[in-house]
């Protein structure tokens, strides 16, 4: 009895392999449970955040529309320039000739004047 190798210490060190081994195998268990708790809660993360994800896919196509838009503005904007450098182009002889008439016609008129005297009576 209490010696080293009897069948008591078999016994107890059976019964302490076999305590330890449940107790392994309930914290494995409970491990396993947790990182399956954690992926499906990750899991539905994503879902929830799918549709902010998908609206990503769009967010690259809306900036190339609002840079299309830009570059038209300015083709619209050097377009009308252009046709506005044509239009004065065209209407600059008539804008001179109706300058150099406006300067004579401002000009003050020549005319005549006439004095007339009246004779007085002197004696």
């Amino acid at each position: 009895m209490g010696r080293y190798g009897s069948g008591a210490q078999n016994q107890l060190t059976g019964q302490a392999q076999d305590v330890y081994a449940r107790a392994l195998t309930e914290q494995g268990g409970q491990l396993a449970y947790q990182s399956a708790e954690a992926e499906r809660n990750r899991q539905m993360a994503a879902v929830g955040a799918a549709p902010q994800m998908a609206a990503q896919d769009y967010a690259d196509i809306q900036r190339l529309l609002s840079v299309g838009g830009a570059k038209e503005a300015q083709s619209a904007a050097q377009l009308q320039d252009a046709m506005n450098r044509y239009n004065f182009q065209q209407n600059l002889p008539q804008a001179k000739l109706s300058q150099y008439a406006n300067l004579y016609s401002s000009a003050p008129q020549g005319g005549t004047t006439t004095q007339t005297a009246t004779p007085t009576g002197g004696k």
